[in-house]
Parts: structure tokens; C-alpha cells; sequence
């Protein structure tokens, strides 16, 4: 967290509408790919020339742009398209919280795409993703080279689904929902941690399991950070006017990513309640270990209280101790101990207290 507050200094005292790109330093070059498709073709096409973009009329068009380093090419890209400034401001801060603004013109949208990393510092990996729907296209913004669509693309290729038979509203919306389809999948990722984490606190707690717990904390944490805002952002697209006219039959899809995304946050609840109840199973589990370990000695103490008793009376210096004479004083000593300790032994047993 201290790095991303040192980044986003970065934008302070700067004016509205500023491209500075604050994210992970990127080694690769940023591309541009352009799918247009209709029900029966598609064709995707990188962009070599940028003086080519352009949306096609009749066809749906996707512009996907991975990379939001190299701000030249961004800004070229919300001048060719006559995006705002603020919009183009936006796509490149990684920091932006996910949100729909509504312009008049277009919809820009900013969505976040966790993946699971099991970094050092973090379990997920969040990637800053922005979109914006205009007449006649859809164009995508990706922090990382890491295809965050790939679903989606297969899904155009092969025409799966309905996707090819529909416009440019239900790519806006298909985006969308490839995006929080993936949430279910590191949903699916953290529950089985959690029960496998739960399984071995129980069996034998150990330190490194309190820091899996962290772990665990913070990764729902950013998660549920990243995906809150979405839940109020999509009411807009469904209850405001927009400059964008949806297709009845896109509505009701938007509404189920919305259902979608509540139940998501109630499943990030429940891991969280989840996961702070494997803390008190493990120091319940510590102390559970440190009570057995204590019944132990303190058995072991009560049993030795006996024979440390007659082992100090006969270690006396006194001169008249009649024992002390006798043949068999030393066998009978052991004897009588022998008898203590068996006598007690059986005594904790019948109470089940070994």
C-alpha cells in the first residue's frame, strides 16, 4: 500500500485531464488489435499504422488495446476518437476505482480483473481495465499483456452463444460479464484454500498458518475492494438515461451481472467471516496443545510428590530411624513407591485423565 500512495503522488498538483500512467513498469510495447464481426464472419487484425483506426460501419467493432504505458499511443487513441480528457485520464490512473461514468457521447466503464498469483506480498494479482462504448464501437484499455478476454474471443471465433448476432451493446455487455465470470473462478480458488487451511489448523496449528490467515485477509480484502463499486455503477447503465441505446434483451443480461455481483459480495463476506474463525481455531488450537502439555507435567508432578516425600524423610540425618536398619528397608522402599505410582496411574486413567 505505501508504494501505490508514492505512485499516485505522482498525479497531485497536475491539471484535469493529465495522462500519467502510474502502474507496474511495463518492459514489453503496447498493441492494438481490431475485431469486426458480423453473424456470419469475423476477422481480427493488429494495427501497425495508427492513422487506420477507424470504426467500420455495419460490422461490430472492438478496438483492444494491451498496455497503458506508453501514453503517446493512448492519448493518439482518445484524440482519434475524440475521447475526453478525463476519460483518457482514467484509463492510464491504475488507481481509479471501479466505476460507470456516462458522457455524452459514450459510456467509459472501469472494471478490475483479479487473478490468482500467490505472490509474496499478495495472493491475487488485480489488473486496471478500462472500457468505453461509443456509437459504432467498443474500445478496450488492459494494464498487462495477459489477455483478460480470452473466453470472450473464443467464444466469437467459434460462434458460441449469441454474441455474433448481436451489436455493439451486448459486446459492451459481454465484456462485463467475461470480467465477473472470472471472479467466480478465484472465488472457487480461495474456498478450496480455506478448507485445506482449516483442515490442517485442526489436525496440527502451526506459525506459518497465522500468516496464511493474513494472507488470506488481505486478498478479500482487495478483492472486495475491487468489486464493490461495481454493484451501484452498474445501476446506472440499467436506471439512467444513456446517450446509448441498450436492446431490451441486454437489459435483462445486465441485470443478472448485477445479481452476479451481489452474490459475489456476500461470498466475500462469508470467506471473510470464514476466514477470521480459522484465527480463533488457531489460538484455540495452541491453547488446547499448551493445556495437554501442562496435564502432563502437572500428572507427572503428582506423581512424584509421593516419592519425593519418602525420599526426603529416609534422606534424613536423624540417628533413630528403626528403617534405616533393616535387611530388606531399600527393596521395600521401591516396593511401596512401585505401589504409588501404579495406584495413581490407574486412578488418572479411570478418571480419563490420560
Amino acid at each position: 500500500m505505501p508504494k501505490s500512495k508514492k505512485r499516485s503522488l505522482k498525479n497531485i498538483n497536475t491539471p484535469p485531464g493529465t495522462v500519467v500512467y502510474d502502474g507496474k513498469k511495463q518492459d514489453i510495447k503496447s498493441t492494438v488489435s481490431h475485431s469486426i464481426y458480423s453473424a456470419d464472419k469475423i476477422e481480427t487484425t493488429f494495427i501497425r499504422n495508427l492513422d487506420e483506426l477507424a470504426f467500420l460501419p455495419e460490422v461490430v467493432n472492438w478496438l483492444n488495446v494491451d498496455g497503458l504505458h506508453e501514453t503517446d499511443l493512448i492519448e493518439f487513441i482518445g484524440q482519434n476518437f475524440e475521447l475526453h480528457t478525463l476519460i483518457l485520464e482514467d484509463i492510464v490512473d491504475t488507481h481509479q476505482r471501479t466505476k460507470i461514468e456516462i458522457y455524452s457521447d459514450c459510456i467509459f466503464t472501469v472494471v478490475k480483473q483479479i487473478r490468482v498469483k500467490e505472490q509474496a506480498d499478495d495472493l491475487l494479482e488485480i489488473e486496471h481495465i478500462g472500457i468505453v462504448w461509443k456509437k459504432g464501437g467498443v474500445i478496450s484499455f488492459q494494464e498487462l499483456s495477459e489477455d483478460a478476454f480470452t473466453p470472450l474471443r473464443s467464444r466469437l471465433q467459434h460462434a458460441q452463444g449469441r454474441i455474433r448476432q448481436r451489436g455493439n451493446d451486448y459486446l459492451y455487455y459481454a465484456l462485463l460479464d467475461s470480467i465477473v465470470d472470472s471472479y467466480f473462478v478465484v472465488l472457487d480458488w480461495l474456498s478450496n484454500r480455506l478448507d485445506s487451511l482449516e483442515d490442517t489448523i485442526f489436525s496440527k496449528p502451526e506459525q506459518q498458518h497465522l500468516q496464511e490467515i493474513q494472507r488470506n485477509r488481505l486478498a478479500l480484502m482487495h478483492m472486495r475492494q475491487a468489486i464493490l463499486p461495481m454493484r451501484d455503477a452498474l445501476n446506472k447503465l440499467i436506471k439512467d438515461d444513456l446517450p446509448l441505446e441498450f436492446d431490451s434483451r441486454t437489459e435483462t443480461y445486465l441485470r443478472d451481472v448485477q445479481d452476479h455481483i451481489i452474490q459475489i459480495l456476500e461470498t466475500i463476506d462469508t470467506y471473510r467471516e470464514i476466514n477470521s474463525s480459522l484465527k480463533d481455531i488457531y489460538f484455540n488450537g495452541l491453547s488446547y496443545r499448551m493445556n495437554e502439555i501442562m496435564k502432563v507435567l502437572t500428572i507427572m508432578s503428582t506423581i512424584f510428590i509421593p516419592l519425593t516425600f519418602l525420599a526426603g524423610v529416609y534422606g534424613m540425618n536423624f540417628k533413630f530411624m528403626p528403617e534405616l536398619d533393616w535387611k530388606y528397608s531399600y527393596a521395600i522402599f521401591w516396593i511401596i513407591n512401585s505401589i504409588i505410582i501404579i495406584t495413581l496411574f490407574i486412578y488418572f486413567k479411570r478418571k480419563k485423565w490420560l
